[in-house]
């Protein structure tokens, strides 16, 4: 009874350290000024303040309730005010900032300002940074000038609190109004405790222990009237380790700290760790085919492999200058270089990056000019190289990684390079007079494998010769984290199904009495009641398309498809665009459109994306559902406006990546990443590619599509790269050989264990994958996003999560030296990963969703919702029971607990201590 009692109490012990973390906590802050933010940055902090004119206001539609909007109230700022007006509340320049003071007094600079507020409100901000408070205080001001001053100042706040009664308010200073802003706003902000910046020179200074204690003082009085006591230090952005000693410094005193650079431009740091999960991937626009980087070999090649640690790759391009790649935002820089780029002090670039502490990673060539002096600075020793008779070099030494898909090969060179500062050499070859050199090698601030050794084509087939999971691993040197996994939730993989509407009006060659569409719903989705993600294309079978005899026929065959339970409703456009960068940009093939040949219509990018759908909305939905997803068309290549025009109309969409690898063609360059940036937007790719491929572009064979079965096994062992996409046309059933592939694809993929989704969950957890952030802990980590992406992924050998102790954490499941952490819906997660001795249920696997997650020391509850006969499996100690039986069957299976449900349900599992 007595060690009974102790389990107990530690239990409640763990518990109560999670209750307390979630709860007792001041909000996190962060400060950026600049134009380039991203979401998992966003998403390590609980408020983030930015500039509106800086930021793309995209972001405050994301995070609405997080971000605040600076507002500049004691001072001026000219650049932002369109007018050019010349106001009589100015008062007199502040240099040093290029700014006016103001007589925060006058009522017409008040209404002035509070107008301005509420045009940020109307873009969407709903709380505000409030800047320069003091500014005025800083002039000669009279003892009776000073006093209409406070006055004003006290008023303006007042107002703004009347005006914005829901808003949360920082002030920045203001301490001659200190009480005033105690029933004000919420939060209080210096600047420059420890850290600060010289107004004149804008040098990083410390700060006297006089100022600080008077800055005390002022925190302190914040505290005592409910204000969140916000500190803001300045450090460079190369002093990591000084600016996470500050941090934590003021942490420990009892406030909340940021520590940023002199102007807020670059990524700054609160009081947790972050993981640094964006690498930069550097391409140049001026040497690929249309310019677009969905076609340059970092991000066909890298960005898969780089994905799959847990990283999201940023691509930016370099034909015109070079990008910002600072160690406070980047893990890594990826060169992979298709010229010399002395022109643009490349070097001189990369030099910088390796002295900040940055890593930078080299494919296939350096993109500069050796020389010794250029060797020495890397850590090389150089040597000119005797000219050599032969194209290749012998190889003379490989690592375990190197001769993945095909051996090195090595390109001779005129120059000879040594790694004497290697961590760990990967490859060596040798010229035909003997000369030896290092082709390949982890640096301390890399690694590298150039001389055109990394990848190579074969038969316009790239390969790599290395392993690019763990050459990037070790490149990047970074500490292992749970890297966010896009393609399983509760221990199964997930499938997804969707259908392109091209097809839907062609005849099946084996029955002319029957349309494509009409042997698809008979023989497929009424005997694989499965989630389907199913669209049309308007201009096919809509009134004002091609074929307006066959249109209420057509619709009649569309509205039976889409009112089945079990089918989600999407557009295939309006137009099938086969062009959409050319037709954006009002570009044809000859004088013809790149959409089909509607009479009468130009290009339209509403009419495409917003017409199509409300077509389906109008005419094809039933009353219970509504069209809020669409499938790229053509080259699938959008734009960042249609993206944008997606997002802005809550419009899901998928297509484009290219995922083929098959038995005869395995290769990592045939399995595409999840998605492709543009601007502040995701392009999410499908899983894998459709019938279309596997055909020959439908030219045959017409049973192709089967091969998509060893695309399904290549993407899931050894590693699990892709869920399992299930995706094709209309027309797939037009033929007897595409359609009994397609039943054998269904019937194959039914026999696995899977997590079946509709496509539109896909989507959100593909975009949330690129959400994520993660944060260490002395305990675990701390992960936040969206709620959609619930699955982490470790090593096994790693230690596994505490359940009770963690956040939001169901249970794991371990399979092949993996463990996948299940997660719940909530979007915030403290994973601890210290050992306990007590016992405690979690969920093992499960082919449904968790909806509600519950614990206590003494009880463990979910809701757990799925698209087909419930399976799950639990650990369960022996001194607890599952509390509720009803409709459910369970059996024992030592320690584990396995749970079946006889049809489709959502079903409540509770289980209690004994």
């Amino acid at each position: 009874m007595k060690r009974l009692c102790c389990n107990k109490l530690f239990a409640f012990m763990l518990f109560l350290h999670t209750f307390l973390w979630a709860n007792t906590q001041q909000p996190s802050v962060a400060f950026y000024y600049g134009n380039d933010i991203s979401a998992p940055y966003i998403e390590s902090f609980d408020w983030v303040v930015v500039d509106a004119d800086q930021i793309d206001p995209i972001w405050v539609r994301r995070y609405p309730e997080k971000f605040f909007a600076y507002v500049s109230v004691g001072e001026y700022e000219k650049w932002r005010d369109k007018t050019n007006k010349k106001h009589k509340w100015l008062r007199h320049e502040n240099k040093n900032w290029n700014s006016q003071v103001v007589d925060i007094a006058d009522e017409n600079y008040q209404n002035y300002l509070l107008a301005q507020m509420r045009k940020l409100h109307e873009q969407g901000y709903r709380n505000f940074f409030l800047d320069t408070l003091d500014a005025v205080f800083g002039g000669n001001l009279s003892s009776k000038e000073r006093t209409r001053q406070k006055e004003g100042l006290s008023t303006l706040l007042k107002k703004m609190r009347t005006t914005f009664p829901k808003s949360k308010l920082i002030a920045n200073r203001g301490v001659e109004v200190m009480d005033t802003l105690c029933k004000t706003v919420n939060a209080f902000a210096i600047e420059s405790l420890y850290k600060g910046i010289d107004a004149t020179s804008k040098a990083y200074i410390d700060v006297s222990q006089k100022d600080r204690e008077w800055i005390k003082t002022k925190l302190e009085h914040a505290k005592s009237c409910g204000l969140v006591p916000i500190v803001i230090d300045y450090l460079p952005q190369s002093e990591q380790k000084e600016r996470r000693k500050t941090a934590q410094k003021i942490f420990h005193e009892g406030y909340v700290p940021f520590i940023g650079d002199h102007f807020l431009q670059h990524y700054g740091e609160g009081v947790l760790k972050p993981v640094k999960r964006e690498v930069l991937l550097l391409y140049d626009s001026s040497v690929l085919k249309d310019g677009d980087k969905v076609y340059a070999n970092v991000h066909l090649l890298s960005s898969m492999p780089l994905e799959y640690l847990g990283y999201i790759p940023v691509l930016k391009d370099i034909a015109h200058t070079l990008p910002e790649a600072g160690i406070e935002r980047y893990a890594g820089v990826v060169v992979w270089a298709n010229r010399n780029m002395d022109d643009k002090n490349f070097f001189e670039w990369v030099q910088k990056l390796v002295d900040s502490g940055q890593k930078v990673i080299f494919l296939n060539s350096f993109g500069f000019s050796m020389n010794a002096q250029r060797a020495e600075t890397l850590g090389f020793s150089y040597q000119k190289a005797t000219p050599s008779k032969n194209l290749f070099a012998k190889t003379t030494y490989k690592s375990d990684i190197v001769g993945n898909e095909l051996p090195p090969m090595v390109a001779s060179t005129d120059y000879l390079i040594r790694a004497k500062e290697a961590k760990e050499i990967l490859l060596q070859a040798q010229n035909d007079t003997n000369q030896s050199f290092d082709a390949g090698a982890i640096m301390p601030w890399g690694g590298y494998l150039t001389f055109e050794a990394a990848v190579h084509d074969i038969d316009t087939e790239p390969m790599w010769s290395i392993d690019p999971f763990a050459f990037f691993q070790k490149a990047l040197q970074a500490p292992s984290f749970p890297v966010p996994d896009p393609t399983t939730e509760n221990g199964q993989r997930i499938l997804f199904i969707h259908i392109d509407g091209d097809g839907f009006i062609e005849k099946a060659r084996f029955d002319q009495q029957k349309y494509a569409a009409e042997i698809l719903e008979r023989e497929i989705l009424q005997k694989y009641p499965l989630p389907h993600s199913i669209s049309v294309i308007e201009g096919e079978i809509g009134t004002k398309g091609l074929y307006p005899k066959l249109a209420p026929q057509m619709t009649k065959i569309a509205r039976k498809i889409f009112v089945k339970p079990y089918v989600e409703m999407a557009s295939h456009s309006y137009s099938h665009p086969f062009k959409w960068q050319k037709l954006s940009e009002g570009k044809s093939n000859n004088g013809h459109a790149y959409h089909l040949p509607i009479p009468g219509y130009g290009f339209d990018l509403k009419r495409e994306i917003e017409g199509s759908i409300d077509y389906i909305n109008r005419t094809l939905a039933p009353k219970n559902k509504k069209c809020t997803l669409f499938f790229w068309t053509g080259d699938c290549l959008p734009r960042e406006d249609a993206l944008r025009l997606c997002e802005n109309d809550h419009i899901l969409a998928i297509n484009g990546g290219d995922t083929t690898a098959t038995v005869k063609n395995p290769w990592l360059g045939r399995i595409a990443p999840f998605g492709l940036q543009r601007g502040a937007f995701w392009q999410i790719y499908v899983g894998e590619q459709n019938e279309n491929i596997y055909t020959n572009d439908w030219r045959g064979p017409f049973w192709g599509y089967r091969k998509v079965l060893e695309t399904f096994a290549i993407t899931n062992k050894p590693k699990r790269l892709k869920p399992i996409n299930i995706y094709y046309h209309f027309y797939s059933a037009s033929r007897t050989a595409s359609l009994n592939a397609l039943k054998k694809v269904y019937e194959q993929v039914r026999k696995e264990k899977s997590i079946p989704l509709y496509t539109s969950e896909y989507i959100r957890i593909a975009h949330d994958f690129y959400n994520t952030s993660i944060q260490r802990t002395e305990d675990g980590f701390v992960i936040r996003n969206n709620g959609d992406l619930r699955t982490l992924r470790m090593p096994k050998s790693s230690t596994p999560p505490n359940i009770l102790a963690s956040k939001g954490v169901v249970g794991y499941k371990e399979e092949k030296g993996i463990r996948y952490i299940h997660l719940d819906t909530s979007g915030t997660y403290h994973l601890v990963l210290q050992t306990a001795t007590q016992k405690f249920p979690y969920l093992i696997e499960a082919n449904a969703r968790v909806y509600r997650f519950e614990k206590a020391p003494n009880r463990f509850s979910l809701k757990l919702k799925s698209y087909q006969k419930l399976h799950a499996v639990f650990y369960l100690p022996k001194d607890w029971q599952i509390a509720k039986k009803r409709k459910l069957h369970i059996l024992h299976h030592g320690n584990t607990v396995e749970i079946t449900a006889a049809k489709n349900q959502t079903v409540e599992i509770t289980f209690v201590r004994k």
